[in-house]
């Protein structure tokens, strides 16, 4: 296994110090650059990239960082259980649409339950994924994946039907296609905007537009709701994957991000003590003893903090029986990380 560093920082700060100390390693480490940021990437058993990171961290306290880990196919047919990181995403979540949600606990929002049934705009799925989740860590998994998982008899799970519900409001509207967008042209025109011009998106959204601007709103959804009627377009089918199944981080697991590892994991439990509100640093260390040999599980804490629609969710944790099937089918939508049992 190989890990991989990614540093995103400040020009002026950081980058323009290293491409002086390190000249000869620009384009070997530098792989971006914009106006205001640069990302270094290299890989931390590489001595002359390592004496880089300690030199960086004598000069920053904090940075943007991340490891990403790189194993050869055997590291991850001898593990015995594997973290999936499921990385097709997509919005708008199911509390945008019309989902409900019971919380158990009032500080953290952690472990969170739908009321009824999960509901999301289906049309937004990613192509060609059999498994995905929306950005607030709603699972979901296609009802191809869900035949395969269901003919292996995995355990540790349930799935339940994901109900369809169109969020129209989310697209891009064009108002030159409607009678309501056409009149906001028109009146923009008379206030000197020009409806070809950056200007008139900024007077299209000011209060007094407010009116005009929900009725064109309404006028495309009801052209659009009319449309897919009469077109019967097939929705994909997906399943909510419900993880019934836990088990329990070991000591052994590492917090923090590579400029502010945690070496005390109660500072950054929430009061409540179902978070974690930074993320493992470490690959992730489970309790033999608690895992009870389900395919599909999930670790006994929350990782997060409660921002809007984003909540703190656990860790999937994967067999290597579900993993070798995925890897079988060619499964697309998911990254795996080892993870250590003792």
């Amino acid at each position: 296994m190989r890990e991989k560093l990614t540093i995103r920082c400040d020009i002026k700060e950081v980058l323009e110090p290293f491409v002086k100390t390190y000249p000869q390693f620009q384009r070997r480490w530098v792989t971006k650059i914009t106006n205001f940021s640069g990302i270094i990437e290299g890989y931390t058993d590489e001595p002359e990239f390592k004496a880089f990171y300690d030199y960086l961290q004598t000069k920053i306290k904090y940075a943007v960082s991340y490891i990403t880990r790189e194993y050869i196919k055997k590291e991850l047919l001898d593990a015995d259980i594997l973290k999936m990181w499921i990385s097709a995403t997509f919005e708008p979540t199911g509390e945008e649409v019309g989902t409900e949600y019971e919380y158990p606990c009032s500080v953290c929002k952690a472990g969170r339950t739908v009321k009824g049934d999960l509901v999301l705009d289906l049309r937004k799925t990613p192509k060609g994924k059999d498994i995905a989740k929306t950005i607030a860590d709603e699972w979901i998994v296609s009802q191809r994946l869900a035949e395969l998982i269901y003919d292996a008899k995995l355990t540790g799970f349930e799935l339940k039907p994901v109900r369809h519900k169109v969020r129209y409001q989310d697209d891009a509207i064009d108002p030159t296609k409607y009678r309501s967008g056409i009149e906001l042209i028109e009146k923009a025109k008379m206030a000197g905007v020009p409806y070809s011009t950056w200007a008139f998106w900024v007077w299209l959204n000011r209060p007094e537009q407010s009116a005009l601007l929900h009725g064109l709103e309404q006028e495309h959804i009801q052209t659009r709701q009319k449309k897919e009627i009469k077109e019967r377009q097939p929705i994909p089918i997906w399943y909510q994957l419900i993880i019934n199944s836990t088990v329990a981080l070991a000591e052994q697991t590492k917090y923090g991000d590579p400029f502010s590892p945690v070496l005390d994991i109660e500072q950054i439990k929430t009061s409540c003590g179902h978070t974690i509100t930074r993320g493992a640093l470490s690959e992730l260390f489970i309790k033999k003893n608690s895992w009870d040999g389900s395919d599909i599980t999930k670790t006994d804490f929350s990782f997060g903090v409660h921002i809007n629609l984003l909540y703190p969710a656990p860790e999937i944790l994967i067999s290597q029986r579900f993993y070798r099937l995925l890897e079988e089918h060619n499964i697309k939508g998911y990254t795996v990380e080892v993870t250590h049992t003792v």
